[in-house]
């Protein structure tokens, strides 16, 4: 399985592992030609790991806000929650009626 896999990937080199890097990464045009053209290996790596820690540094900020929300939504639906069940018990109690009840009550 894996010599199938080699031959559609083609040879294992580290300027192709590099601009694979950089292609899947979200790197701008300008920023993916820098490291396309760079042509000393090392320098080659070094510029696609820099761009992959940016990608990764982008994908914690965005899952932090993505929680934030989540938490901020689910407290919101939590307190709708829970004056709804607090209304049920009062119109269940007798303590306090809808404003539909209400309003018709007093007409």
């Amino acid at each position: 399985m894996t010599n199938l896999h080699c031959l559609h990937i083609g040879k294992f080199t580290y300027p192709r592992l590099a601009d694979f890097g950089a292609a899947i990464c979200g790197a701008n045009r300008h920023q993916a030609q820098e490291v396309l053209e760079e042509l000393d290996v090392h320098k080659h790596l070094r510029l696609t790991l820099e761009l992959m820690k940016k990608e990764r540094e982008i994908s914690k900020i965005r899952e932090t806000i993505a929680k934030a929300i989540e938490e901020k939504i689910s407290g919101e639906q939590r307190r709708y929650l829970l004056n709804e069940q607090l209304k049920a018990i009062k119109k269940e109690l007798g303590v306090e009626t809808d404003d539909k009840s209400a309003l018709s009550g007093e007409y």
